[in-house]
């Protein structure tokens, strides 16, 4: 029998094994990325065939083939943002028994290359689970994670099919711009964690008050920020809900302006001289919406200036009178409903 045969006689007689390897460390590393909280795009696996392998041991002259094949079962988890690919790293090598002197970082490139990136591990289910019935005989099976954000896959199955499974290498032009395509996509990875990780300082600089950010315009995280920072200062911060699509939020950014009201400290300032807070701790009143809550500060502060410039304009909604006289009795005014009846704005009697 040929050194060949015995190898895919060999492939074929382990493939029980790795196929219950692949569910086992499948429900591990899902279990592990949720519960550490992370966002993946994709999480894949599958066993190598016979072929491939033969193929793979062929290319690289291996002298122990079965032991050098360290991908025959192989994961590969698609993450969304360049810094996430730390986090599946450390919450898999915290689980599984790592295999250093087999895992690349095919990240790390050299100032003047560009090209494929991934981190690759191989691991085992380890020792730990030696004891375990289940693993006793696969804990000490090798297997091979792939961790690459979505852009890097992308690339990678580009450049796999039209300068690898092609009948044909491509022309060297062709490779050149796949190259520097790929650098490109570096730079976006880079700034796409970039801009996640600034627009989490800014929701914090919100929630911290900070001075820094009072000058920027008003946009739906400060509208959704302050409010719940308004209600938890004045009543529950359950009686917040967040249910306003883009459209409506675009609405009341134009309502506000029309108030003079454009930057978050304008907002900060304008709901703490409103009355609503009167209103807020009543314990029959629903959680407040964050179109309706700022509508009814707007409504208090200038009532005629309220129905004459924002809601005249609305077509097939109606103001609850039952609504607008409890607002002039929290408030104090007794212009609220003679503004909306004089602007001509429909409204319902309860």
């Amino acid at each position: 029998m040929s050194s060949n045969q015995k190898i895919i006689d060999e492939l074929k007689s382990l493939k029980p094994l790795h196929q219950r390897l692949e569910i086992s460390a499948k429900s591990i590393v899902q279990h592990q990325l949720q519960k550490s909280g992370i966002d993946t795009l994709e999480l894949s696996h599958r066993i190598k065939t016979v072929e491939s392998a033969t193929s793979k041991i062929s290319q690289k002259n291996y002298t122990s083939p079965i032991e050098q094949l360290t991908d025959l079962v192989g994961f590969r988890v698609t993450v969304f943002l360049e810094k996430d690919v730390k986090k599946v790293e450390d919450a898999l090598r915290a689980t599984f028994d790592v295999i250093e002197e087999h895992c690349v970082d095919k990240r790390k490139k050299s100032i003047d290359t560009v090209g494929y990136r991934s981190l690759h591990l191989v691991c085992s289910l380890g020792e730990s689970r030696s004891q375990v019935p289940e693993y006793s005989d696969i804990c000490y099976l090798p297997f091979e994670i792939q961790i690459r954000t979505a852009l890097e896959h992308t690339w990678a199955q580009i450049e796999h099919k039209q300068n690898y499974k092609g009948k044909n290498t491509l022309p060297v032009e062709l490779q050149r711009r796949l190259m520097i395509l790929s650098g490109a996509l570096e730079l976006l990875d880079k700034e796409f964690s970039n801009i996640v990780v600034e627009a989490e300082l800014y929701v914090e600089g919100l929630k911290t008050k900070n001075e820094d950010f009072d000058g920027d315009s008003i946009s739906k995280i400060a509208l959704t920020e302050i409010f719940v920072d308004f209600l938890a200062r004045n009543a529950l911060p359950e009686r917040a809900e967040i249910r306003n699509n883009t459209a409506s939020v675009d609405d009341l950014i134009v309502e506000l302006s029309s108030f003079k009201i454009d930057a978050v400290a304008d907002l900060r300032k304008f709901l703490d001289d409103s009355k609503l807070t009167g209103f807020l701790v009543e314990p029959t009143r629903e959680p407040f919406h964050l179109h309706g809550f700022y509508r009814s500060a707007l409504i208090l502060s200038d009532p005629q200036r309220f129905f004459e410039t924002v809601a005249r304009h609305e077509a097939n909604y109606a103001y609850d009178t039952s609504f607008l006289e409890r607002l002039e009795e929290i408030s104090g005014r007794d212009d609220i409903l003679t503004s909306c009846s004089n602007s001509n704005v429909d409204f319902i009697h309860a």
